[in-house]
């Protein structure tokens, strides 16, 4: 049942994606960037110690409307989730971008981006340095860094809160 509510949003969101295709390109890049300021989120996930994996670069991007995230789906990859309506909440949509997908997104929209223009810079040159380093094996020090980051985009998300340089450098929070 759960599959069939999603299919059936996701056909009906195809259909409505197709008027996008005809916008040129630095029309869909602004529009991307004003919905992804609006709607998105950009974060650095922790590594899974069961598999050994690193830090990996998140971009997000959640509505309740699926169209223009089937239609950013088609341009820059990554995976849809529908989440079903309940008593409490109606449906929802997000697309979720990882790694060099979503730092391709967040370089092609960098230059429209305002609200998560810093987070956008930070998740790209986190990319960047991944690619250099490669993912398995990585030095302690090379996980410190990349756990630095992770703190620094916590701050530029408002993560921690009025407390955040205390709590980022170790100091017990007030």
């Amino acid at each position: 049942e759960v599959k069939d509510f999603m299919e059936t949003k996701i056909i009906e969101a195809t259909d409505g994606a197709k008027n996008w295709g005809e916008w040129s390109r630095p029309e869909q890049l602004a529009y991307a960037a004003g919905f992804f300021d609006g709607e998105g989120s950009v974060s650095i996930a922790s590594p899974n110690k069961a598999s050994g994996s690193s830090y990996s670069l998140i971009a997000d991007i959640g509505q309740a409307n699926p169209a223009p995230l089937v239609w950013m789906k088609t341009l820059w990859g990554g995976s849809l989730v529908a989440k079903k309506p309940n008593a409490t909440r109606r449906a929802s949509y997000s697309l979720h971008l990882t790694c060099r997908l979503a730092a391709r997104f967040l370089q092609d929209i960098l230059p429209y981006l305002l609200i998560k223009r810093e987070q956008a810079i930070l998740g790209i040159e986190f990319q960047r340095h991944k690619r250099n380093l490669g993912g398995a094996g990585l030095s302690t020090e090379a996980r410190a860094q990349e756990s630095e980051v992770k703190h620094r985009m916590w701050e530029l998300n408002g993560r921690y809160g009025k407390h955040a340089n205390q709590v980022h450098r170790g100091e017990p929070s007030i």
